[in-house]
């Protein structure tokens, strides 16, 4: 599913800060995900909104995927699955420990968790 919050632009900034704070209940029930709307829930969807306006502000001058790794402190990969059990990443954090797959397709990510 792709997830994403209205008023939120950066989709796998909203990826992010879902799987790490993932509690392991079924995410649609708990973000009371809705196609086409996305995240619905209105606390959830407000606390992804004050974080992203901390992001913005938070290490400006570094590359784009290394403020995502520092932010959250965690390990992640965007990848498009080509077919036929292949894939390409475009981009893989360098420790592979713990890491958080998301797939992309254009500039649209799903959170793989």
């Amino acid at each position: 599913m792709r997830i994403f919050v209205a008023g939120v632009s950066d989709d796998i900034f909203a990826a992010l800060y879902v799987a790490k704070n993932d509690t392991g209940d079924d995410l649609k029930i708990q973000l009371q995900y809705q196609n086409g709307k996305g995240i619905t829930n209105p606390e959830i969807a407000e606390r992804i909104k004050e974080e992203y306006t901390r992001f913005q502000s938070f290490q400006i001058e570094a590359e784009q995927y290394t403020r995502y790794e520092q932010f959250f402190d965690v390990n992640f990969a965007t990848f498009t699955d080509k077919g036929k059990g292949r894939m390409t990443f475009y981009y893989k954090s360098l420790s592979w420990e713990n890491m958080i797959f998301l797939r992309q397709k254009t500039r649209k990510v799903k959170g793989i968790l």
